[in-house]
């Protein structure tokens, strides 16, 4: 992937590939393998709509001791967000972390985007 900068500053890159309008099953991970951020400390942006109401919840992944340690965490306050509307959700991940992404119910991605951002 090529990463571009401003005044040093790295933009915006997308992180993984782009989900629409795909098929899911209910708290499966959204993506085969979990996703690796390239910078050591950044801000993950994600842009999603469901067919269905659910819960959204982020699977997050680090090696401490030798041993993966998986945590997983609702997004909006663990309330369903609402069919066929849009979201969009900024985490900050730390370095070593690897993420992925499950939902609630079964039903059709309508979009889901992640965006690795420059943390401020």
């Amino acid at each position: 992937m090529v990463e571009f900068s401003v005044g040093g500053t790295l933009l915006p890159t997308a992180l993984g590939t782009p989900i629409f309008n795909a098929p899911y099953t209910a708290a499966a991970n959204l993506y085969a393998t979990n996703m690796v951020p390239k910078r050591s400390v950044c801000m993950v942006r994600v842009n999603c709509a469901f067919s269905a109401s659910g819960i959204l919840s982020l699977v997050r992944s680090m090696v401490v001791a030798g041993q993966t340690v998986t945590v997983t965490t609702a997004y909006n306050a663990g309330v369903a967000l609402t069919s066929a509307s849009e979201y969009v959700f900024d985490i900050y991940v730390s370095a070593g972390e690897t993420l992925n992404w499950t939902y609630s119910v079964s039903g059709t991605t309508l979009k889901f985007t992640v965006t690795e951002i420059d943390s401020p």
